[in-house]
């Protein structure tokens, strides 16, 4: 093959883990489990972008609607075993992190530690 061919096979790059996107919908007349929807799992990072191009955007979501983004195998509640030892942290900034430091371009060397992020639409006065 010449510079620049290939054999026709889709070229992906392959992430280190597998991830799920989870939403959570704040619907008041709904239990907190059953608002909270698996949406897609990948394990690209053509799939995660693919993904992410056909979802609504974080900040067009309902008021308390979530995004929650974590390792295949875990459900974005403190009801999980791997969750067990977990945390919150919440902050505001204007510039967030990429996401795609989460997905596979790991930013520090404790990526791996971690079971997953969440964003929220809020409103602040």
């Amino acid at each position: 093959m010449g510079a620049g061919e290939h054999d026709g096979e889709s070229l992906t790059v392959s992430s280190l883990l597998r991830w799920a996107l989870w939403y959570f919908k704040n619907d008041k007349s709904k239990s907190w489990t059953e608002n909270l929807r698996l949406i897609a799992k990948f394990d690209t990072v053509e799939d995660f972008w693919a993904l992410y191009n056909h979802i609504q955007q974080p900040s067009k979501l309902g008021f308390g609607c979530d995004y929650c983004l974590f390792k295949d195998g875990v459900k974005p509640m403190w009801e999980d075993d791997k969750n067990k030892l977990g945390g919150r942290q919440q902050y505001k900034e204007r510039l967030s992190i990429p996401i795609k430091l989460l997905i596979g371009y790991q930013s520090h060397d404790d990526t791996s530690s971690k079971s997953g992020s969440t964003t929220k639409n809020m409103y602040s006065v």
